[in-house]
């Protein structure tokens, strides 16, 4: 808006301006390989293997450190 149309009385709000060309373009494609992504984690399994060895390995540790995780929970006051 220029400042002669101001002083007229005919201020008006600037239309938003479109994204690029380019960063438009290159939003749908980090979208479609998300997407992409997501479908090929769900096909394959590859989420409930990871949840599985996750919790695996958690457990792993819990029996490997039970002693200092129970002297840990005895000194917090937390009773089992």
């Amino acid at each position: 808006m220029s400042t002669r149309a101001f002083r007229a009385g005919r201020a008006t709000a600037r239309p938003a301006r479109a994204l690029p060309r380019t960063r438009s373009h290159e939003l749908r494609q980090i979208k479609a390989t998300g997407v992409a992504d997501a479908t090929c984690q769900q096909s394959s399994g590859y989420r409930e293997r990871l949840v599985t060895a996750r919790c695996a390995l958690e457990q792993e540790y819990v029996d490997a450190h039970k002693a200092d995780l129970d002297a840990l929970l005895s000194t917090a006051g937390v009773e089992r």
